[in-house]
């Protein structure tokens, strides 16, 4: 029933009760008082008034009174205005005119409507479209004015009265004034009624508002009650979705979005048994309709019950949902990798091609050219997750326009991706999160990505694919891809709709807005400039194939060992009986496989029947998949400036030093030792922490001091045997630096106010201007930096070019020599002993001083780049320096070679 079909009878009225932009529509066929119960059990409205019609009909005015009053909600108008339409007999609108109301207001001619409607929003309606969108029989109004007005239609014996309307702004001569009172008897609307109206059945629509809305919508006259399909914004069907959520729903999907809430809790075992039976209740109801997943059913039906708890941790435990979602993915595994175009073809007896049906999907479904098409990183896993601790991932719709990525690949990807992250439980709870990233695209390629082909399959594949999709964001820089947000948001489920955004800017713009959603910029794999980094994706996509090679590999040796032992055991039934001939070796066997089925196993190693080998279990690798990306608290294991600075190293950092005491006490034994080892693993695991370690392509363990930060890492969880020998490890550095909080608490107390001080002074010192560094030319934006995007300086009399070929006889050197000669004595009386954290404090303490000294005297340290200019030293390298320059002049001292030095 659409709106122009209801009546007040069957209470079918347009309630805007939720909060804007929410719209509530509901077209639905109930009787008054169930409706009117529905309203009361929504939010209670600010206010409320009573409908009073006034008219010269009896009939009318009987029917007025017997009928259930309805809460009207009183708002601030700043149009008052109405609109009336015309109906034929067959139902369509025919004409559709405006009439002012008592507040004075000049009533608004049709040019005036379509401004006001355009003002209000203009991103649901082309401009100049009004009067095409009447004519093609669409009733179309602003915001405002349905707002402010009840939407009201009559008889076609009126119809030229209200033709003359449209032409003229002045309402027609015999129309009459219904007037409506809230309960104080205070006139706050009137709108336009006709004499000619003989019931309450003339009334065939009354909108009502709760405040001034900012939405606007298009309807047209269908017996399905359905929007517009001409909606291209998709943005009526995503009103209605919102407002008929709850207020604990918008909450929850409000903290999804910025990655607030934390994982899905598991729920009690008992009820997932009784949820499961559900959706295998559902799953042989949607058998019937699905092709894929009946097909798959016939093949192993004891997979298909593996996979279960998968789409029902993805629809929230909701079995109806689930078993939903379960039907359409399998149709997809069916239609995208047993098809034609697929991998899986060519198949022996029509096993291999419908193999993948049964088996989680690997790297090899995918084509060549799928793999080629990954390889260039249109679709990444980015290195870290978000402040939730969700994998986040990137679509780069940039790339897939240049290179006309068919959406179908894009899917298989997807999938493939899918599965790879679903393996994990830890991410089937908390669910992923989603970016299409379109910036830099224009309007030439809304006939790529605006198809309805490709929305409708990217859309499809992230709707029914066994992980939750907690948030999506799209983010672009042109005008022209404005209405590409409801185009994807349309056919999303509302449980997705109401968790996608829209992020309109520049590159960088768009990186902060993804950083208040908990997203951080540095995660990205994209550079300032706006390119896409590959290494960790290429690095990812090769562990990937040689963690299948292994498999592969494995799996082949089992099938060979299959076939031996059932060869054996042949020949021991055929001695047995006196008899050994070669016809007896294909007699069945529970666990021997024939011939053919062998070499189906050997190139399928994954397929159907290396599942049903009864009575030999297939083997597991021992090789675990990479993690794919790492969570903040994660402890790396290994040396580097990293790990230091790794929040999960700090935090058992300080349980390490927490326990010193108690783990060094003289009663401590051996076995107490362990068990606060134990005790510290037990805290760090439960507090979310993995132990990782970094490994190289040979399978040796690597520090993380020799890969850039951008390289890829295989990150392998460690043993906990690995990882208690490294927290006693720990324990013993401690122990033999005396770097525990007693120890170098008085140092720090000491220093840190210094410290302080002398950043503020270096970094005045390391940005003086250019008449101070005596510059012989200004800078240009040619020469201003360097290919390695860093900052060209031009040396100056106070600076110190740092190197062994560069002078050292200007004022810059001058003042250090000076400094570290004044410091010398204090710098060996602390090197004195014992290494301990304690002298390297003392040690850093002159040095820090010695680096105050030459900050005063505004000078910098400066190294070569590899083109050949100058620019800043990083600190580290200022400290190494000056700690080599005390370690020279001792030598020079020692061998009295001062002068020389």
């Amino acid at each position: 029933m659409t709106l122009l079909e209801c009546d007040l009878d069957s209470a079918d009225v347009i309630d805007w009760t939720g909060e804007p932009p929410f719209l509530q529509l509901p077209f639905i066929q109930q009787n008054q008082q169930q409706r009117m119960s529905q309203i009361s059990d929504q939010r209670a409205p600010p206010s409320s008034a009573n409908i009073e019609i006034v008219t010269q009909n009896p009939d009318v005015m009987q029917q007025s009174r017997s009928s259930p009053q309805r809460p009207l909600y009183p708002f601030s108008a700043r149009h008052d205005s109405v609109l009336m339409m015309s109906k034929t007999s067959t139902g369509e609108v025919t004409e559709v005119t405006t009439c002012s109301t008592t507040s004075g207001n000049t009533p608004p001619s049709m040019n005036y409507v379509s401004q006001t409607h355009l003002e209000t929003s203009p991103h649901l309606i082309e401009p100049n479209n009004f009067a095409r969108h009447v004519d093609e029989r669409m009733v179309c109004t602003s915001a405002k004015a349905i707002a402010d007005a009840g939407l009201i239609a009559w008889d076609n014996e009126i119809e030229d009265r209200v033709s003359d309307s449209v032409r003229s702004p002045k309402p027609p001569k015999n129309c009459k004034k219904t007037k409506i009172q809230d309960d104080n008897n205070q006139d706050w609307l009137d709108s336009s009624s006709f004499s000619s109206m003989s019931s309450l059945d003339d009334l065939e629509n009354l909108v009502v508002a709760q405040q001034d809305a900012v939405t606007v919508e298009l309807l047209k006259e269908t017996k399905k009650g359905s929007f517009n399909h001409r909606d291209e914004t998709g943005l009526s069907y995503l009103t209605l979705a919102l407002n008929q959520m709850s207020m604990a729903d918008r909450e929850k999907a409000l903290f999804d979005l910025h990655g607030v809430s934390g994982n899905l809790p598991e729920q009690d075992i008992d009820q997932v048994d009784t949820w499961l039976w559900e959706m295998n209740q559902r799953l042989s109801q949607h058998a019937r309709d699905h092709p894929g997943l009946a097909k798959a059913i016939e093949l192993n039906e004891g997979y298909i019950l593996q996979e279960r708890i998968k789409f029902l941790r993805s629809d929230e435990y909701d079995p109806v949902k689930a078993a939903e979602r379960m039907a359409f993915y399998f149709d997809m595994k069916h239609d995208y990798f047993c098809g034609p175009s697929s991998q899986n073809k060519g198949s022996i007896n029509g096993i291999e091609e419908y193999s993948c049906l049964v088996r989680n999907l690997t790297i090899h479904d995918l084509t060549k050219e799928d793999l080629q098409y990954w390889r260039t990183g249109f679709y990444q896993v980015c290195q870290e997750k978000d402040r939730a601790g969700r994998i986040v991932c990137i679509v780069f719709l940039p790339l897939c326009y240049r290179l006309k990525i068919p959406p179908e690949s894009m899917v298989r990807v997807y999938l493939v991706m899918n599965t790879i992250l679903t393996q994990n439980v830890d991410v089937q709870k908390s669910g992923n999160v989603h970016i299409a990233y379109a910036v830099g695209l224009g309007e030439d390629s809304l006939s790529f990505i605006g198809s309805d082909h490709f929305a409708n399959s990217v859309v499809k594949a992230g709707r029914y694919a066994p992980l939750r999709g907690v948030a999506k964001h799209f983010c672009y820089d042109h005008d022209s891809l404005h209405p590409m947000f409801g185009k994807y948001a349309k056919p999303m489920a509302t449980y997705n709709a109401v968790r996608f955004r829209s992020h309109f800017g520049t590159h960088a713009e768009v990186l902060y807005n993804l950083m208040t959603f908990g997203i951080s910029s540095t995660s990205l794999p994209i550079s300032d400039s706006g390119a896409v980094q590959t290494e960790f994706h290429n690095g990812f996509i090769d562990s990937l194939l040689r963690q299948q090679q292994q498999r592969d590999e494995q799996m082949k040796r089992h099938i060979l060992r299959c076939k031996m032992e059932s060869e054996r055991m042949a020949s021991l039934r055929c001695a047995g009986t006196g008899r050994f001939k070669g016809e007896h070796l294909s007699e069945p066997i529970g666990w021997r496989v024939s011939e053919d089925e062998s070499r189906t196993l050997e190139s399928t190693p994954n397929g159907v029947l290396s599942l049903e080998l009864v009575g030999m279990e297939v083997p597991r690798s021992d090789a675990t998949l990479p993690i794919i990306a790492l969570n903040a608290t994660d402890v790396i294991l290994g040396r580097g400036n990293r790990n230091r600075r790794n929040v999960g190293n700090l935090r058992l950092k300080l349980l390490v030093e927490k326990h010193f005491a108690e783990y060094n006490a003289p009663s401590t034994t051996r076995a107490g030792k362990t068990a606060i080892v134990n005790r510290i693993l037990k805290q760090m695991q439960d507090a979310g922490s993995r132990f990782v370690v970094a490994v190289r392509d040979d399978g040796t363990i690597s520090d993380s001091n020799d890969m850039k930060e951008t390289s890829y890492r295989r990150w392998f969880l460690a043993a906990d045997e690995k990882v208690r020998d490294k927290i006693s490890h720990d324990f013993r550095n401690m122990k033999r630096t005396g770097n525990s909080n007693t120890q170098r608490s008085e140092i720090e107390k000491g220093y840190s106010e210094d410290w302080k001080r002398i950043a503020v002074d270096q970094n005045r010192a390391l940005t003086p201007s250019t008449q101070e560094i005596g510059s012989s030319r200004p800078a240009t934006p040619d020469s201003s930096v360097n290919k390695a995007d860093e900052p060209i300086i031009t040396p100056g009399e106070r600076d110190i070019l740092m190197g062994r070929a560069n002078k050292k006889s200007n004022l810059g050197h001058a003042l250090l020599r000076r400094a570290l000669n004044d410091h010398y004595e204090e710098y060996e009386a602390a090197n004195q002993g014992k290494v301990s954290a304690a002298t390297n404090l003392a040690k850093t303490s002159i040095v820090l001083k010695v680096l105050e000294r030459t900050g005063a005297g505004n000078v910098r340290f400066l190294i070569p780049t590899p083109d050949g200019y100058w620019t800043l030293a990083p600190r580290e390298k200022i400290h190494d320096k000056i700690t080599q320059d005390f370690r020279n002049l001792r030598w020079a001292k020692k061998n009295k070679e001062s002068a020389s030095f």
